[in-house]
């Protein structure tokens, strides 16, 4: 069975849970239903935890850089706090200055949500409601998060449920360091996009206009090169903290992170056309990476993906992961029952209306982030 403690921080309780075998560990919270460490073999066979995270449990409570913790309800930046929903407006809690970021004043990220262990030892799920109302979103969502650590493998399932149309885009927030948390930064880090233009974005991170061309720009990284051989120079000196847009369409490796030292590796592949890279710049006392999967945002207007219109009681389940592997959905629409075979619908955001037929208007997003270990495979013994 998996290992759980108790514990109290700053007054609140918090419930640890602790997967591990002799492969791996991976430390998790039920505030928030967070990744707090996730240590993996380099080539050298020893563990190190990849995963950034405050010093101490206290640093959880009211963390605004959502350490490894599953972000919503809605992920992101949506401007000036609102959207509309079949012709409704709906205002929401501004936590940026005018605008809505990560769910709000208290998203996911600030609950705590239950804890149901696996009986096989290696998984465990989180379950969080989500009221109608709850930071200005409408409708009841019930959410999940399961965690399972098989060999050297760390897979995270997520899905969502609501009694009204709804958006929800739910996201697993870790930051990166494959030499280790505590080894450094990452500008050594060798980075590769496929990508051959980015989105501009302003200084609140909501793009200032369309794609442009990487070539001879920081944002570069076709063939791969060190984070830190454009970061310094990157968004006027604040790092890299950016979105790509990504070459091909459907499902393909659209990146790679490698640290050259301990032979960690991470791959993301995706059917989505952005990427979002951030170099953790703007961490306080810890530097790491993260990566993330995302339909293109048009200008100052939140990064959404398609609609889904999911038949009654079927939800969004979705996987994003950390051996990390899986498929990541986001910005997603939950409807509580079919909908005509044909109807107007807005596919990104408010700006754009199409008539389509629900299976057109519901294209589900993929991604999957897998992180291999640097011990060769044929060392691993089950």
């Amino acid at each position: 069975m998996p290992e759980v403690a108790e514990h109290v921080v700053d007054g609140h309780p918090v419930r640890i849970v602790t997967l591990a075998n002799a492969h791996g560990r991976a430390v998790l919270a039920d505030l928030g239903a967070r990744l707090i460490e996730l240590h993996l073999p380099g080539r050298d066979g020893a563990l190190a935890d990849v995963v950034l995270a405050p010093p101490g449990l206290d640093g959880l409570v009211g963390d605004r850089s959502y350490f490894g913790a599953t972000v919503g309800r809605y992920a992101g930046r949506i401007a000036h706090a609102a959207f509309t929903l079949d012709g409704v407006t709906h205002r929401l809690a501004a936590n940026e200055g005018e605008h809505h970021v990560h769910g709000g004043v208290r998203g996911f990220d600030q609950h705590r949500w239950s804890t149901e262990l696996g009986g096989d030892g290696e998984t465990v799920t989180f379950r969080h409601r989500s009221a109608a109302g709850e930071e200005g979103f409408p409708g009841t969502v019930e959410a999940w998060v399961t965690y399972r650590l098989d060999a050297n493998t760390l897979t995270i399932t997520m899905g969502a449920t609501t009694d009204e149309a709804t958006v929800v885009r739910m996201v697993h927030h870790s930051y990166w360091n494959l030499a280790g948390h505590d080894a450094g930064d990452v500008l050594g880090h060798e980075l590769r996009v496929a990508a051959g233009q980015h989105v501009p974005l302003g200084a609140d991170l909501l793009p200032s206009g369309g794609p442009r061309p990487v070539a001879g720009t920081p944002y570069d990284f076709r063939a791969p090169r060190p984070i830190g051989a454009g970061n310094a120079v990157a968004r006027d000196g604040r790092g890299y903290d950016d979105v790509w847009a990504l070459d091909g369409t459907g499902l393909r490796v659209a990146a790679s992170l490698t640290d050259p030292a301990s032979g960690r590796r991470l791959e993301l592949t995706t059917d989505q056309a952005g990427l979002c890279v951030y170099a953790g710049g703007h961490l306080r006392g810890v530097r790491g990476g993260r990566a993330g999967a995302e339909r293109l945002p048009r200008r100052r207007q939140p990064p959404r993906l398609p609609l889904a219109r999911p038949a009654a009681g079927r939800g969004l389940p979705q996987r994003d992961a950390a051996d990390v592997h899986g498929d990541l959905t986001g910005g997603q629409r939950l409807n509580r029952s079919p909908v005509p075979v044909s109807k107007t619908c807005t596919c990104a955001g408010s700006v754009v209306t199409c008539t389509v037929s629900p299976l057109r208007c519901s294209r589900r997003a993929s991604t999957r982030i897998t992180m291999f270990s640097g011990v060769p495979a044929t060392s691993l013994v089950p």
